[in-house]
């Protein structure tokens, strides 16, 4: 599953069967959610700017769990605006490498 965010707008994108929106991220405080009922493995990037052009931010949300990420809106040097795109899997599935995360 993957979802963008840019100037409040949000595009759903499906990658793969059975995948559940469940996680979330809001942009204005920098914080991803979770409603889903087990843990779950989330890899981001920010597009056309900011801290994780390069390389990708990660953490795990435990059900239930809302986790921030203050990096997410500092600029590190670049110009301009850019947008967070994320993708997730169940953390298990992640684990056993069943779910790789895809951009």
């Amino acid at each position: 599953m993957f979802k963008y965010m840019a100037a409040g707008l949000t595009v759903f994108v499906m990658a793969a069967d059975g995948a559940s929106a469940c996680i979330g991220f809001d942009d204005a405080t920098d914080t991803f959610s979770s409603s889903c009922s087990s843990k779950h493995y989330v890899e981001y990037r920010t597009v056309g700017g900011g801290c994780y052009s390069d390389a990708h931010g990660k953490m795990t949300l435990q059900a239930g769990q809302k986790m921030a990420d203050p990096k997410l809106s500092q600029s590190c040097g670049s110009a301009g605006k850019w947008w967070v795109q994320y993708t997730w899997c169940e953390f298990s599935q992640w684990k056993n490498g069943s779910c790789k995360p895809k951009f």
